[in-house]
């Protein structure tokens, strides 16, 4: 991409942000309640009790993601700001992080101007991303787990400390974080990085210990591992047209770039490359996946 191009696209970009922002939603947090996004009721109960273990018995799971919602009342009970408020100024500033990496990420694959337009606008129109949870702030935690992702994925486009740093952020934002770091064992062995295999296991060892103890303080019932694979339980114990119809409903929003591409087949195949279709697949499926489980 030519730096006249990347200026366009950057340009685009602040354009999306600037539409989205003027289009949205901004419920209180009575609202995100009326909408079922009752995992909020636990973020916030860790948040307003930032200065000891929650005063509210809390699912297990969403007790071992105390880490953001706890940094998050900790600064909202220290400076006697709404923990509401800190919340969504996290979740602008995991927006920011994606952004940039989204950015950073585009430039590295090489795709050009308009492939990088069509991609963009999947992602950040997406409802289930931007929108949704500048809507709920509460939901930080799935937001941050975006964001270290695309740390992540930058790191292996650049193979350095990056990959390292998005595994570290994922596992204190979602337990899913926990496939992000046996990928991440996987490429530190291959490329015989044994110092760093260490320190990441050292991280995942004190991360989990404290994700522990908070859990075992605020939680009656202990973890439930469905939380980590629920797709694949829910492949099996559901019929199987359930499941196909469940994981096709991110797929609608593909409709209009699959016209275009069944109208301009030459164009479509001459410009395509295996990051775009990364970038389609993996963050409109991961973010209704986490939304709706």
């Amino acid at each position: 991409m030519l730096l006249f191009e990347k200026k366009l696209f950057i340009l685009y970009i602040i354009f999306l942000i600037i539409f989205i922002f003027f289009t949205n939603n901004f419920y209180t947090f009575e609202q995100t309640l009326v909408l079922n996004q009752f995992d909020g009721i636990s973020y916030m109960n860790i948040a307003n009790s930032s200065y000891n273990f929650s005063q509210e018995t809390l699912h297990y799971h969403h007790a071992q993601r105390f880490y953001l919602p706890y940094l998050i009342g900790l600064i909202g009970n220290t400076l006697n700001i709404d923990n509401y408020h800190v919340f969504r100024v996290f979740v602008y500033l995991s927006i920011m992080i994606i952004i940039i990496f989204h950015s950073l990420i585009i430039f590295e694959s090489k795709c050009g101007l308009k492939s990088a337009i069509i991609v963009s606008s999947l992602v950040f129109l997406n409802p289930y991303l931007i929108r949704f949870f500048i809507s709920v702030p509460t939901m930080i935690n799935d937001i941050f787990f975006l964001a270290a992702v695309y740390i992540f994925i930058y790191g292996l486009f650049k193979k350095n400390f990056y990959i390292i740093l998005g595994t570290v952020l994922s596992l204190i934002s979602r337990q899913t974080g926990l496939f992000l770091f046996i990928g991440c064992i996987f490429y530190l062995y291959r490329n015989k990085m044994f110092r760093e295999i260490l320190y990441i296991f050292v991280f995942f060892i004190i991360i989990l210990f404290l994700s522990n103890i908070y859990a075992q303080n605020t939680s009656v019932s202990g973890f439930n591992f469905k939380h980590l694979w629920g797709l694949f339980f829910s492949i099996y114990e559901k019929d199987l047209m359930y499941t196909v119809k469940w994981l096709s409903l991110p797929l609608y929003g593909y409709i209009p770039f699959i016209l275009f591409a069944f109208t301009r087949k030459k164009l479509f195949i001459k410009n395509i490359n295996t990051e775009i279709i990364f970038f389609f697949f993996f963050f409109k499926q991961k973010t209704a996946y986490d939304i709706h489980s």
